[in-house]
């Protein structure tokens, strides 16, 4: 191939063996020729121009090595040069530009010529051509002497005939080689011929195969605009623009490149500009019907011989269905992960309204919706079912609806004309997916004036009821909706659902737990919670503590027998575990309790079993009835009282009338007859029996008074008040001659002073009365100590009284001794009163 670096067909690439071999034959015959020039030097004592010439055979020999590693055009350059040197060298010293030297300049030129570069040919007869002048004119100007040699004629025949036959020898090689390298030529011509028409075919081939592919190739300018040079015909069909478009406008591919690709596309002609190797890019292209289509752009910069860009030539494939399949294929692993990460929400938020808004960000992201939303269904005030939006999610650009009265207090109506099967739909729990195409009729109206492309509603179930909805509008793709995706947001719903209805519940159970904890600490009935697999105490109220003695401290955790002692018999506690375990709980159960001072107290218990953490309790709740058992026991001892006292008032009363009346009958008759003495003694017998019925009345409404007339309490020394119990006594102490003995150093006690001295006074009063036969009677007033506390006593050596007597003389009216002075009340007051 010829080129401007190549002058004749010896330097074509194809040859570069066969030069390489002249070179080397060329080279020898030069160091040959300078063998017999410098044995010509050493004979004739020539030692400078030996010397020159022994120099410049040294670069020739460095040729043959660097000729022999393959870079023969320095190789030739070298040896040119260095026998050019030579030949002046030796022109210098020797005649000049009549030395016969100078001869090898044409043969240097000739040689040079066939082997080298032109522009290496055109330097090197440059080079002898400064050589000729400086052996002219340096000569002329005197800036060299020329020398004849001796013996000039055998000389100049000796190294004409060397350069001759150099000459001769190198020519006769490169004419070889000029023969045999246009052989190769006219071959190679042949081939090229072959291959230029093999070449045509395979364009046209190519060309027919692009032309009629899915493929678009084109071929833009090797610079950053890449401006469009050629496109194929595929692009009207792809995107609806015509060549003669594109042509008319070489910038249009960047016109119809979406703009967040444009960066892309950029740094893809710059990588392809600096590496000029294959690059791949995908972006989008809007067609002219205004669809954004995918490609996906392979180019490669093209070079022509001396690496310099020619142009971008690439291939524009379409794949837009790939990735509408892998974007589907993304959506769906998108929504997937949506809906995971919006049920770990749901389970981590104690109100799923808090997060709602992330939640729905996160399904609209995922989705590609433009609008995202829920909507409530309520009973309005008139029981007419409605619906109102309550929460949304727009993506940028969209214009927001949560507050668009058209979309509040909306009512849910199955027979709305064409809504028919969306409530259907979403009433029996089903998804509603619709489009402007698939709904006509009033679902186009609606599409139209909202600008939506698709729609897609899902029913939100609380406890089986259809609760709201959560849907998801598109305004600028028709969605295509897979199944799978439905399926997820149905989950999606699901979960939402679930959440609602926890929440629902945790609101329900949290306000019972309120109730219950208000209930169970602001109770006055004691309450115990007893975990059952270790026994101890969970919680307990405050009335447990203030029955109990225990602060909530140090009964919590521990347990309420072997710990606190409260089961005062273990037999209590035996059954109500087993009644517990055979019926399940206990019903009032009468028991005794230990305070945590000591004192034992009577209980009314109740157990029921109950759960709290899933963990099986019991809930005890019991009362302190001890004060109500005294009550009971009170009033028992009253009832019997006043069986008692009715009886006997019934008796004793009875008595004295009847003595009254009987005598009253004989007083007539005793005046009738004026039997004045007897009728006196009628009249005796009528006023003791009146004084008797007195003084029987007076005592039982004093008894009467006790426990209902008290008076105010007050701190009095004991002694005080058996002094004044002593006077009150006196006469009938006197007349019994009975000695009394009082305490000294007695304390005081706090109570009802009045009462007290009617105590004291009555129990001195029957001590004197029953001192029997005793000859020095004597009655003690004195104290005993039983523990910390005093007990006072009243103690006398009368008669005294039989064991199995000693409750019966506190009864009412009871007297050992009928015969006896008094009525018998005197020592039931005592009892009543202490």
């Amino acid at each position: 191939m010829y080129d401007s670096g190549n002058p004749n067909p010896i330097a074509s690439p194809l040859n570069s063996s066969i030069i390489r071999t002249a070179l080397a034959w060329i080279s020898l015959s030069v160091l040959s020729g300078q063998a017999v020039v410098m044995i010509l030097f050493f004979t004739s004592g020539e030692v400078l121009e030996l010397l020159i010439t022994a120099i410049a055979s040294l670069p020739i020999l460095a040729a043959l090595e660097i000729n022999r590693r393959g870079s023969t055009q320095i190789a030739g350059g070298v040896v040119s040069i260095s026998v050019t040197v030579m030949v002046t060298l030796l022109a210098t010293i020797g005649a000049g530009i009549r030395d016969v030297a100078v001869m090898a300049y044409p043969a240097i030129l000739i040689l040079a010529g066939l082997m080298l570069r032109r522009d290496t040919t055109a330097y090197l007869a440059l080079l002898i051509v400064l050589c000729i002048a400086w052996l002219v004119f340096g000569e002329m100007l005197g800036y060299y002497q020329p020398e004849i040699p001796q013996q000039t004629g055998v000389r100049q025949f000796l190294i004409m005939s060397t350069i001759l036959v150099i000459t001769a020898f190198a020519v006769q090689v490169l004419a070889g080689t000029i023969r045999n390298n246009t052989i190769a030529l006219n071959h190679e011509l042949d081939e090229r011929r072959r291959v230029e028409k093999a070449l045509r075919e395979a364009e046209e081939l190519y060309r027919n195969m692009v032309e009629r592919t899915s493929v678009i190739t084109y071929r833009d300018t090797a610079d950053e605009e890449s401006r469009n040079i050629y496109i194929s015909p595929q692009i009207t069909d792809i995107l609806g623009y015509s060549q003669s478009e594109w042509m008319n406008d070489p910038m249009l591919w960047l016109k119809i490149t979406h703009p967040d690709d444009v960066p892309r596309v950029r740094a893809m002609i710059r990588d392809c500009l600096s590496d000029g190797g294959k690059t791949v890019c995908e972006y989008r292209m809007i067609s002219k019907d205004g669809e954004w289509r995918w490609f996906q752009d392979e180019s490669v910069l093209i070079r022509d011989e001396n690496g310099d860009p020619q142009y971008i030539h690439g291939v524009l494939i379409d794949i837009t269905e790939r990735r509408k399949a892998e974007q589907k294929v993304s959506q769906r692993e998108a929504i997937l992960s949506a809906v995971a990460q919006t049920t770990q929400q749901l389970i981590r938020a104690r109100n799923w309204r808090d997060g709602i808004n992330d939640i729905l960000k996160l399904l609209g992201e995922a989705t590609g919706a433009s609008h995202v939303y829920i909507f409530e269904n309520f009973t309005g005030g008139n029981g007419e079912r409605l619906s109102s939006q309550r929460y949304e999610w727009t993506a940028p650009g969209m214009t927001p609806e949560l507050d668009n009265p058209e979309y509040q207090n909306t009512p849910l109506i199955s027979t709305t004309p064409g809504l028919e099967d969306w409530y259907t739909n979403l009433s029996e729990g089903k998804p509603f997916y619709g489009s402007r195409k698939q709904y006509p009729g009033y679902w186009e109206k609606v599409f139209d004036r909202r600008g939506l492309k698709t729609l897609l509603d899902v029913p939100i179930f609380v406890n089986g009821a259809w609760w709201g909805t959560i849907g998801f509008d598109d305004y600028v793709n028709e969605m295509t909706w897979s199944q799978a995706e439905i399926d997820a947001l149905v989950a999606a719903a699901g979960n939402l659902g679930t959440a609602i209805e926890r929440q629902l519940a945790d609101n329900a159970l949290r306000l019972s737990e309120e109730k219950f904890q208000l209930a169970f600490h602001h109770t006055h009935v004691a309450m115990a919670i007893n975990r059952v697999k270790d026994s101890t105490l969970v919680d307990v109220n405050n009335a447990f503590c203030k029955i109990t003695g225990y602060s909530r401290a140090e009964a919590i955790g521990r347990r309420a027998g072997r710990d606190l002692g409260i089961w005062a018999d273990m037999e209590d506690r035996n059954a109500i575990f087993k009644i517990l375990e055979q019926q399940g709980y206990v019903d009032e159960y009468r028991g005794r309790f230990r305070r945590k001072n000591g004192e034992i107290r009577i209980g009314l218990l109740s157990v029921v079993k109950i759960s709290i953490g899933g963990e099986a309790c019991q809930l005890y709740t019991f009362n302190d009835i001890t004060q109500m058992e005294q009550l009971l026991d009170e009033l028992r001892a009253k009832n019997e009282e006043l069986q008692n006292f009715t009886y006997t008032v019934s008796h004793d009363l009875k008595a004295p009338l009847v003595t009254i009346a009987g005598f009253l009958g004989y007083l007539e008759q005793d005046a009738r007859n004026g039997d004045m003495d007897r009728l006196r003694r009628d009249i005796q017998r009528i006023n003791e029996a009146a004084t008797k019925m007195q003084r029987l009345l007076n005592e039982l409404l004093e008894l009467s008074r006790v426990g209902r007339l008290m008076n105010a309490p007050q701190e009095i020394p004991f002694e005080e008040i058996a002094r004044e119990a002593l006077g009150l006594v006196e006469g009938r102490l006197k007349a019994r001659q009975v000695r009394v003995e009082v305490e000294t150093g007695l304390p005081s006690i706090y109570g009802d002073r009045a009462r007290l001295v009617e105590v004291v006074q009555n129990l001195v009063d029957n001590a004197a009365k029953f001192m029997g036969d005793q000859a020095q009677p004597l009655i003690e007033i004195g104290m005993k100590r039983k523990g910390s506390a005093p007990v006072f006593f009243v103690r006398d050596n009368g008669i005294g009284i039989e064991a199995g007597q000693h409750e019966r003389i506190f009864g009412l009216f009871n007297k050992l001794d009928t015969k006896s002075e008094g009525t018998g009340i005197g020592l039931a007051l005592v009892k009543r009163i202490v």
